[in-house]
């Protein structure tokens, strides 16, 4: 799939006044959610509704990316190092933002049919236009979830809402050009918010996701991030 324009939905709030909700394409969903399944031939194009109240116990993950290209034991220690829910809540007391979006969505983007996956994101979009939050945080895994996770960032700013993601995979997120994104460069093949229970690098990584979303910019332009410089 080729694209030769973006999508781009500027932003008209304060950070201060944003319901934020997070995407991610790293397999995660609620304990007694089905599990995703992998198929090459027909590949789980289906979404997870997490609430925004919900306890990261109950969170578990299911992505079928071989460990050298993502390693899940990161996630299954902390599930904030993929979705930064409970960074995001802390955020929300500091009032940085104004509140945590009652509705968050996962995907498993392990996924070599992109087509397909195209196909299936109109019931998601619909389910989205229900709980419209003012701007979304992606966050990916394993290469080919990075396609997929910016497939949908596409998607959901075609829709009018203003969105971030983190990568950790430069090279296929600038080939699918997505509408604004942060890389951390320290942090290629790991995780897109760094390491299990560090939880002073996850909020600079996120702070400098919503950060983006405060800045005038070209549109499919991927801010470096280095350690010294989040913020």
């Amino acid at each position: 799939m080729t694209f030769k324009s973006i999508p781009y939905t500027p932003v008209t709030k304060r950070l201060q006044d944003m319901e934020i909700a997070l995407v991610t394409t790293t397999g995660i969903h609620l304990s007694h959610q089905r599990p995703f399944y992998y198929d090459a031939d027909d590949p789980d194009t289906s979404f997870r509704v997490i609430p925004g109240s919900v306890d990261v116990q109950h969170l578990n993950v299911s992505h079928f990316a071989p460990a050298n290209e993502f390693n899940v034991r990161p996630i299954q220690m902390d599930i904030n190092t993929v979705f930064p829910i409970e960074r995001l809540r802390e955020l929300a007391q500091q009032q940085l933002i104004k509140k945590v979006a009652p509705v968050h969505y996962a995907f498993m983007g392990y996924i070599y049919r992109l087509k397909k996956m195209s196909e299936a994101l109109p019931e998601f979009l619909t389910m989205l236009n229900f709980f419209t939050p003012d701007a979304i945080v992606l966050t990916a895994g394993c290469p080919y979830s990075h396609r997929t996770a910016v497939l949908i960032q596409r998607a959901i700013e075609s829709q009018g809402i203003p969105t971030v993601l983190i990568t950790i995979d430069l090279i296929k997120t600038q080939n699918y050009r997505p509408p604004r994104c942060i890389y951390p460069v320290h942090l290629q093949r790991k995780t897109p918010l760094g390491a299990p229970h560090h939880v002073e690098e996850q909020t600079r990584i996120l702070k400098s996701a919503l950060h983006q979303l405060t800045l005038p910019q070209e549109p499919g332009q991927i801010i470096k991030i280095y350690p010294k410089q989040q913020s």
